[in-house]
């Protein structure tokens, strides 16, 4: 700033002179001539081009701090589940026709219901003495069935390998096993060994 202002100092300067050469009054005129201002224009135009610049240096600096700053993650919000809704007792509440379920939802549901696989422990003493040895040495699940697998008795088996000439691996599950030995199923968890000893 200060080289703009010495700039304009002399250009100031040299138009004193020009019109009062050796201290002699020059006569006033009223045409101005443009070349005493000349260096006034190119100073203004540089002042404006410096200042130009510096704002546009200014605000591209600006858009980069406010690009590398990452954008605030939404927080999940979970309502709360009521413990106890109390209602007032107004009126009897009004009966309503319930649609019925097909025939064979309801024998659907009524097998799931029916079929708890009992664990390797909760079978028929007869069942377990015929039981060959199972010891697990390793098991990957997924939720991806391709990729699920085990190790039982140092031989690697997926979902549907049998174990031996009765005894089948229905599923592989996140915390076990799923066998069946003819056609009783039952369950092992990943730490079970058989026989336990």
């Amino acid at each position: 700033m200060s080289y703009i202002l010495d700039a304009l100092n002399k250009a100031d300067k040299e138009r004193k002179q020009q019109q009062t050469p050796d201290n002699v009054a020059a006569p006033k005129s009223n045409n101005i001539q443009p070349t005493s201002y000349v260096w006034l224009y190119v100073m203004v135009v540089i002042l404006l081009v410096l200042i130009i610049a510096w704002l546009t240096s200014r605000n591209s600096q600006e858009e980069t701090v406010l690009t590398t700053i990452p954008a605030p993650q939404a927080a999940k919000v979970i309502p709360p589940t009521p413990k106890h809704v109390e209602t007032k007792k107004s009126s009897p509440p009004q009966p309503t026709e319930m649609p019925t379920p097909p025939v064979h939802q309801e024998k659907a549901v009524a097998s799931k219901v029916s079929e708890v696989i009992p664990p390797i422990l909760g079978l028929d003493q007869n069942i377990r003495d015929q039981l060959p040895r199972i010891q697990i040495s390793a098991h990957i699940y997924s939720d991806n069935q391709q990729k699920r697998m085990v190790i039982i008795n140092d031989r690697v088996l997926h979902e549907g390998d049998y174990l031996a000439e009765n005894l089948i691996l229905n599923r592989i599950k996140p915390d076990g096993l799923e066998l069946k030995w003819k056609d009783q199923p039952f369950t092992m968890r990943v730490k079970d060994t058989w026989p336990p000893y």
